[in-house]
């Protein structure tokens, strides 16, 4: 697991050249906008990997980037955070 800028600047460039047999980019975010999340998943499926987005927006960009969209969707909650941490969890 990496951060997002991580991954999008110095991971996708090493999947060009010493890429896996079957490499798998998972990009988490709960709004599905994320520019960097969305980056690193744009970046990776054109480096040649299956990608897929676990969002609670199914519409989203990231669902729209990605080979394959998860749809954890649950409900809006009052305390900040606690929303991500729940579809993360959900899609682990």
């Amino acid at each position: 697991a990496l951060p997002a800028l991580q991954f999008a600047r110095y991971t996708t460039p090493w999947l060009h050249a010493r890429r896996p047999r079957v490499p798998l980019a998972i990009g988490v975010s709960v709004s599905g906008e994320v520019a960097r999340t969305v980056e690193g998943v744009v970046l990776a499926r054109e480096a040649g990997a299956y990608t897929m987005g676990i969002t609670c927006a199914p519409a989203s960009r990231i669902a729209r980037a990605a080979h394959m969209s998860l749809d954890v969707s649950i409900p809006a909650m009052d305390i900040p955070r606690v929303r991500t941490y729940v579809g993360t969890q959900i899609a682990l």
